[in-house]
């Protein structure tokens, strides 16, 4: 599940960067608890992106839902995409992941969002330590490291949980709050 990523070809980084992000969003749906009171259970889960998508974060996930049919806990998954944070539907998602576009109102967005059974996630910088769910934190050095940072206050917060699966990894999860 964790990936390494050696740094040849500057044009190619980005691209590959944001296909493992997007991987990574995906294997962080499949091993997430929701609440019965969500109900996830019997309809597809819905994964947000908010903010501005320079990257193409949203063309890699949708590629995947429609070419490829991932699919999250065996059934299919949406993929809604919103401008900025404060979008109409943003708090009807089941996930969402917050690009850096949206660094300046992280807390705000953590306060509004606090809570609710949904998974947040974002690879801005500090993000889980700010009260968000999940982060994605990428090591310096000549291979790229991703490292899941996990708030498990604010997943407890929102009565969810990750797998003991993925939180038991010795490498490549860092518990943030416990």
């Amino acid at each position: 599940m964790l990936t390494t990523m050696p740094l040849s070809g500057q044009s190619n980084q980005l691209e590959n960067i944001v296909e493992i992000e997007a991987a990574y969003i995906r294997h962080l749906m499949e091993y997430t608890r929701w609440p019965e009171s969500a109900g996830t259970n019997n309809r597809p889960l819905v994964l947000g992106v908010v903010g501005k998508d320079t990257a193409g974060l949203g063309g890699v996930l949708e590629y995947g839902i429609s070419e490829v049919a991932l699919k999250i806990k065996g059934r299919p998954f949406q993929l809604k995409k919103f401008a900025n944070a404060k979008a109409a539907g943003v708090a009807g998602c089941d996930a969402l992941f917050f690009l850096k576009s949206e660094q300046g109102l992280v807390d705000d967005l953590i306060k509004s969002l606090k809570g609710k059974p949904i998974l947040l996630i974002s690879n801005i910088s500090g993000f889980a330590s700010k009260g968000g769910m999940t982060g994605l934190a990428m090591s310096d050095g000549p291979k790229v490291h991703i490292i899941i940072e996990v708030n498990r206050n604010a997943l407890k917060e929102s009565k969810m949980d990750l797998s003991a699966k993925l939180l038991g990894l010795k490498k490549g999860v860092r518990i943030i709050k416990e």
